[in-house]
């Protein structure tokens, strides 16, 4: 057997996929309420009839009175119930998909279910409570087609600031319905609507309408302001969004800069689910929990907590496997949407190399980049082991036992080299291809995607060792991240970073000397240079997770998920200046894998390339 010879268990496919077979008998799809509620309201769908539960179930939605094609809310999964909350009215049919887990086989049962306007709101703007404390829905007659609507909202009290959600194109004998996010319990806010022009010049405003919020109703981690805003702080990007890991009983939360909660992730299942991204719209990508056979769920969700869209590793890894693919174990750290609306997303696989990291036979975990489009289908992916020089090792010899710390659950081996272990995934918008944030490669690489139609290949590698020679480096500094996390692009040539610093000059001279970074390149991709413009010590050491983004005003945040240490419930996010300076901090009393300033609650960070 040659150098680079590559076994893969046959056993893996054979644990991911063991799901007993059922012969198919009669099913029913079943509503927990009536046809013809209003608008907003959560349905819940269930599967029904003998052998459920060792089946698969997918659920289809299509709104016939529009004439629009089926969307697949929840793809293949060993859940049995589904929840669906619609904001436009309409008849629909609701379908749901029961595969037989061995010939795969498929039975459809569907039903016709009405969703009607909220009532009085074709007339005149109506305000409703929905179960999240938080978050009201606010609906409104019908706009005419070509024009687009958006609710401004302000709380009662004096100095209150005007928030405003995105704006939605009017559609033709529809009511308008908007989640209304971003106020403080207990308070009384004031919202009416605008109809706009596509040039944003509003040519109608609604009548106020009046809402009082309701009482946070879940354990949240408490906001506190360390450093309060001042005349250099971003007063526009005004909501801190922070994002504990998996753990500590809490998903996203989100507060004002005077550290008062004004949203977080409603949920009644049982389990956490970590944010990765926010996107236009108010939704946000989550990874959470699922049934043991399906591994991991992929999620998006909206304001008021309703699911939108889910998926699981396990269905991921079908795709793979019914394209010839190696299939993947786990999804992990990322997922995050593109500019046309697909999703691209990190999971992990595993071979055995025999003499390339180790002598004998190795176990090896890398990563897989994956494309899924709006239906959660898979249209593009590329595997590391393909693309990368797999006699690279980790820079910090890092290994992995099987669903530790910050790894994968391990099929082939106890224990194996964790090779790569990339945490972050953002696009390009000058040329429509991927960068990728390897923590364990102290690398941030560039790939061919272009949009779909590249080929996956590796096409420069930025950090120590890489393809690029770093300028504007102070005497003394080390100017190359390592472990770092949330490599974005700011426009078409700059790259923002959190550098962990793990494997810092000084770092690996001494211990007390580690210290984590918020950087920002400005990279040359003719000459190969990068410009090291923003080097800034955030006055901690966070060894793992982190998050960069830019503001509005030129200033950076830089999220620290551990500032105190692994065991610390503590998070920090600091805004900094080009030159260094901090001049804004807030904590968290939980430790978080991701971290944003905000516009409001519709807007994605301005880096991402669903943003404005």
């Amino acid at each position: 057997m040659t150098k680079y010879s590559v076994r893969v268990a046959s056993t893996l496919m054979a644990l991911l996929f063991a799901i007993p077979t059922v012969a198919l008998a009669a099913f029913d799809l079943t509503a927990d309420l009536p046809s013809g509620q209003p608008v907003g309201t959560r349905v819940l769908w269930s599967v029904t009839g003998s052998g459920v539960g060792i089946t698969d179930q997918r659920l289809t939605v299509r709104r016939i009175s529009a004439g629009e094609p089926g969307r697949i809310i929840y793809d293949y999964s060993q859940r049995t119930s589904f929840e669906w909350a619609p904001l436009h009215e309409g008849n629909y049919l609701i379908t749901a998909s029961i595969r037989d887990s061995g010939d795969q086989s498929t039975t459809n049962v569907s039903k016709t279910f009405r969703i009607r306007t909220v009532p009085g709101s074709a007339q005149s703007p109506v305000v409703s409570a929905t179960q999240h404390p938080l978050v009201a829905l606010y609906s409104a007659p019908e706009c005419t087609a070509g024009l687009f609507m958006k609710v401004t909202f302000q709380g009662a009290g004096p100095g209150s600031r005007t928030f405003s959600t995105d704006a939605r194109p009017c559609v033709t004998g529809e009511t308008m319905n908007i989640y209304i996010g971003g106020m403080r319990e207990d308070a009384t806010y004031f919202m009416r609507h605008q109809i706009q022009t596509d040039q944003g010049v509003t040519v109608q405003l609604g009548p106020f309408r009046q809402f009082t919020t309701g009482l946070i109703d879940r354990a949240v981690p408490a906001p506190n302001v360390v450093l309060p805003a001042g005349p250099d702080t971003s007063m526009e990007d005004a909501i801190s969004l922070s994002g504990p890991t998996s753990g500590q009983g809490f998903g996203p939360v989100a507060a004002n800069l005077e550290g008062e909660i004004i949203w977080y992730y409603r949920t009644d299942e049982v389990g956490d689910f970590q944010l990765t991204r926010w996107n236009n719209g108010g939704t946000y990508m989550m990874i959470g929990p699922s049934d043991p056979a399906d591994r991991f769920t992929l999620r998006e969700a909206d304001m008021a907590g309703n699911t939108v869209r889910e998926t699981t590793s396990r269905r991921i890894a079908e795709m793979l496997k019914a394209q010839g693919l190696q299939i993947i174990s786990v999804l992990h750290h990322e997922i995050r949407r593109l500019p046309n609306g697909h999703i691209m997303l990190l999971g992990s696989n595993e071979r055995l190399l025999e003499d390339v990291q180790g002598e004998g036979i190795v176990d090896v975990v890398g990563d897989v980049v994956l494309i899924l489009n709006e239906n959660l289908q898979l249209v593009w992916s590329v595997n590391f082991f393909n693309i990368l020089d797999v006699t690279r090792q980790a820079t910090g010899g890092e290994t992995c036992t099987s669903g530790g710390p910050g790894c994968p659950i391990l099929f082939l081996a106890e224990i194996a080299n964790d090779w790569t272990h990339s945490n972050a995934i953002a696009y390009s918008p000058a040329d429509g291809n991927l960068i990728i944030s390897m923590r364990h490669q102290d690398w941030v690489i560039k790939i061919d995607y272009r949009d779909g139609a590249g080929s996956g290949a590796l096409l420069w590698a930025l950090g120590k060792g890489g393809d690029f020679t770093p300028l504007n480096v102070p005497p003394g500094v080390d100017p190359w991240f390592s472990h770092q996390h949330d490599s974005n692009y700011i426009g078409n040539n700059r790259l923002i970073v959190y550098d962990n610093g793990n494997m810092n000059d000084a770092c690996l001279a001494n211990p007390d000397d580690c210290v984590s970074r918020g950087q920002l390149w400005t990279l040359d991709e003719v000459n190969m240079t990068a410009t090291l413009d923003t080097n800034a010590e955030l006055e901690n050491y966070s060894f793992a997770v982190g998050g960069a983004s830019p503001l509005h005003n030129g200033n950076a945040t830089f999220n620290s998920g551990f500032p105190a240490g692994p065991a610390a419930s503590l998070s920090r996010q600091d805004e900094v200046r080009p030159d260094g300076t901090i001049v804004y901090t807030i904590e968290w009393a939980a430790r978080a894998y991701r971290g944003y300033r905000l516009r409001d609650m519709y807007t994605a960070p301005p880096y991402d390339s669903n943003s404005d």
